[in-house]
């Protein structure tokens, strides 16, 4: 049996995000990021790993930050809310540029549109038609 797939996530834009010397000003309210949650399948199987990508389109001279920050900043943080039974695997991050600042800051960035993925594992004994995937970031 395959469930259909619902997926949604919320978004605290800003959180993570800084802005590349020369950047926007702290005092442009606009979103510097738009966030998606995407699935690597149509349907979900029982007991069959996935993967979901939290995807990042970063307007030009705005970056998130890797796993391993550097001197300064953090790294995206995701609080997942899945269904009894789901469990997911650590973020897995694409290799980052680092990025040199005034004072010997170095840090480790990700612009552009960076994907962070993470596997997810549905119970083995799944039922019903429809469920809800959650990623707070």
């Amino acid at each position: 049996m395959k469930l259909r797939t619902y997926l949604g996530i919320a978004v605290a834009w800003g959180v993570g995000v800084f802005a590349a010397a020369g950047g926007a000003s702290a005092s442009d309210p606009a979103p510097k990021a738009k966030v998606s949650l995407l699935s690597s399948v149509e349907a979900v199987a029982p007991g069959k790993a996935f993967d979901l990508g939290i995807y990042f389109q970063l307007e030009p001279g705005w970056n998130i930050y890797w796993q391993n920050p550097g001197d300064s900043g953090l790294a995206p943080r995701v609080t997942w809310t899945l269904p009894d039974g789901f469990s997911v695997g650590e973020l897995r991050y694409p290799i980052p540029k680092r990025h040199h600042s005034p004072g010997d800051i170095v840090t480790n960035i990700l612009s552009g549109d960076p994907m962070l993925i993470a596997q997810v594992t549905p119970p083995a004994d799944l039922k019903g038609d429809s469920l809800r995937l959650r990623a707070n970031l």
